[in-house]
């Protein structure tokens, strides 16, 4: 009699899960629509929503965030995106959420002829409690799309895509200090033909910032990106794959970013006449054929480095050696051609390179373009 009435109150209350399951998931769907609504101020639409309990879980199918400012448009779009969540808040109140993974979204972003990035600005209610510092613990992407239009740089709008992105943040707390330390690990491809991949750690929550990791670019192809450059360069890039290394490290603000570029099988056109394409005042296929390698790969670093808020640019000691190299031959071309014009002309290119260099490579470079025109002036009788 006893196990009798044991199992139909199991029954029963299988039932009432099953019903509260049924009855809750509407209520989430609805709650998310108007939470999104009222704290982004966009408008999402949902298709299936489906919640579980026992397993602490929601997912929600078909879930498109449109676009506030372009009709008919979205900013994202994903087939699942399924959460489990915390019945009660985790450790000293950190995480609201456990897992958030996004299987197949569509993300589109805009930057407008002004250079500002067009999405939804977010809304601060009054008065509402601090639920906590972190949103999530663990947030995944699978197999996602990232479309950049960029109305600034181009008319039309250049377009970059980003596709078969896979990316996880995991936010952890270090039980010594209580501080948040997220951990980044991404993938995916680039305009079908390049890959990116990033790999890194850090306390981006707390002031002074602390971070390290690495970030790598593969085979993307320059002539697609030409917008970017073109506009700096007196030749043409008509074929070339890019590859950047790149070593991050920023400690209590202090900033370290390291990165070796090479670019291969790398073609260029002059624009013009191309005894007049100069870079920097010396002829732009001089300073690459410095740069290139026994393999015809041009390769060069640059570092990045000092206050996080006000960092310093400086060129590799490769771009320093390749522009004096050319300095050199434009000075001994000169001299065979016009060495009255030279002396100040390369005195003055030096001292330019040397200053865009920067660091002690510069200020060599500086001392050479000195040494050339005293040098001339010696030739020339004064």
């Amino acid at each position: 009699m006893f196990w009798k009435r044991f199992f139909i109150v199991i029954g029963i209350l299988v039932i009432l899960a099953f019903i509260a399951q049924l009855l809750a998931a509407p209520y989430v769907k609805n709650m998310v629509i108007k939470g999104l609504k009222k704290s982004l101020g966009v408008d999402v639409t949902i298709g299936d929503c489906a919640v579980s309990v026992l397993k602490r879980k929601v997912i929600l199918d078909d879930v498109t965030v449109l676009n506030p400012e372009k009709k008919d448009d979205y900013l994202l779009k994903a087939k699942e995106i399924t959460v489990n969540f915390y019945l009660l808040p985790s450790l000293f109140n950190k995480y609201i959420l456990d897992n958030i993974t996004m299987t197949g979204p569509e993300v589109i972003l805009y930057l407008d002829e002004a250079g500002k990035l067009k999405v939804p600005q977010l809304k601060k209610g009054d008065g509402a409690k601090k639920t906590g510092e972190l949103v999530f613990k663990r947030f995944s992407i699978r197999n996602g799309n990232f479309k950049f239009i960029d109305e600034k740089v181009s008319k039309p709008a250049t377009i970059t895509q980003f596709s078969s992105i896979d990316c996880e943040i995991v936010n952890s707390i270090s039980l010594s200090d209580r501080t948040v330390i997220t951990s980044i690990n991404a993938k995916g491809d680039i305009e079908g033909q390049g890959k990116f991949s990033v790999d890194g750690k850090g306390r981006f929550v707390e002031k002074p910032m602390s971070f390290d990791g690495n970030i790598k670019i593969e085979s993307l192809p320059i002539p697609k990106f030409s917008v970017y450059y073109s506009k700096f360069l007196p030749v043409k890039v008509s074929k070339g794959n890019l590859f950047i290394d790149t070593k991050a490290g920023c400690d209590k603000g202090g900033l370290d970013v390291k990165s070796d570029v090479s670019i291969k099988d790398l073609e260029l056109e002059p624009i013009g006449d191309p005894t007049q394409t100069v870079f920097f005042e010396l002829k732009t296929s001089d300073v690459i054929a410095f740069l290139k390698d026994e393999n015809g790969t041009v390769k060069f670093s640059f570092r990045i480095s000092g206050d996080l808020s006000k960092p310093e640019f400086n060129w590799g000691a490769e771009m320093g050696k390749a522009l004096t190299n050319a300095m050199i031959k434009s000075f001994t071309d000169g001299v065979l051609r016009n060495p009255a014009k030279v002396g100040e002309a390369i005195s003055n290119t030096g001292e330019k390179i040397g200053n865009m260099i920067g660091g002690d490579t510069g200020e060599a470079v500086k001392k050479i373009g000195d040494k050339i025109n005293k040098a001339l002036e010696k030739i020339k009788g004064k």
